[in-house]
């Protein structure tokens, strides 16, 4: 694997708050967001964008941590549907473009989504918390790009996650 430049940006100035990391040659973004930081997260355009997400936590009775993951065509107001109903999350990253010409479509998502589960299942670090999403039809073309973009997620991801289990 070649190196990677990731810039992590902390829009309220400390570590433990919201952060925004990006591969510098990459339109993709990721954004980190505590659950108890919700409100602030309303301050930061990207999150309204369309984009997939994950929610991170651990169920009172499971010895492994949980993740939910999903798509919404403005994330926001989807993680402020599951700050009211879906109680094990501690924290959240929303992956979105950093692009306005190159936004994600909800088919982009969707697909996204499903690979995001499958791997999720594949890796079994985490009990998945959902049935298993639909598989959207995208060209062989856009297929393509997807999976270059599910990478770039996959490195991002794991910049959080890896200091969020440790």
């Amino acid at each position: 694997m070649e190196g990677r430049t990731i810039q992590i940006f902390l829009p309220f100035g400390s570590p433990r708050g919201i952060k925004i990391a990006e591969i510098t040659n990459r339109t993709v973004q990721a954004i980190y967001i505590p659950r108890n930081q919700l409100d602030d997260a309303s301050m930061r355009e990207e999150t309204s964008n369309v984009g997939v997400y994950f929610l991170f936590g651990q169920r009172e009775n499971d010895a492994m941590p949980s993740v939910y993951i999903g798509e919404a065509e403005n994330c926001f107001d989807r993680l402020k549907q599951h700050n009211r109903d879906k109680e094990f999350w501690d924290s959240a990253v929303v992956f979105v473009t950093n692009n306005i010409q190159n936004q994600f479509t909800k088919t982009d998502v969707k697909f996204l989504e499903h690979l995001s589960y499958e791997k999720a299942q594949k890796v079994n670090r985490y009990k998945v918390s959902q049935s298993v999403p639909t598989k959207s039809f995208v060209p062989e073309w856009r297929q393509a790009d997807l999976h270059d973009i599910f990478e770039t997620l996959n490195i991002l991801l794991s910049t959080f996650v890896t200091a969020k289990l440790k």
